[in-house]
């Protein structure tokens, strides 16, 4: 989120106390997450796509997976068909 709205950023490190962030402009294009466990990718995607909707151009987001191979393809099944339902066609998953 910090590098996809161009944040200022306060407090981002470990056994802080507070985190602030200050967004500015969203920045469409491709952006490359890990993620380690699944509540990470629902968590990632809750965030992501809905800022990137409102971003100027389509953007892309490409999770990797550190985990069990099937479960992974079957969250990316569901979100694409979430999606796709809801005609959200500027970020592709």
């Amino acid at each position: 989120m910090k590098e996809i709205s161009q944040a200022v950023v306060e407090g981002d490190k470990l056994f802080s106390e507070s985190l602030y962030f200050y967004p500015k402009k969203i920045l469409s294009g491709t952006y490359i997450a890990e993620c380690h466990t699944a509540a990470s990718i629902t968590l990632m995607t809750q965030s992501l796509i809905p800022t990137l909707v409102y971003g100027n151009k389509t953007s892309m987001i490409t999770l990797k997976v550190s985990f069990f191979f099937f479960f992974k393809f079957q969250i990316i099944k569901f979100l694409r068909e979430a999606l796709l339902s809801q005609n959200h066609h500027r970020v592709l998953l």
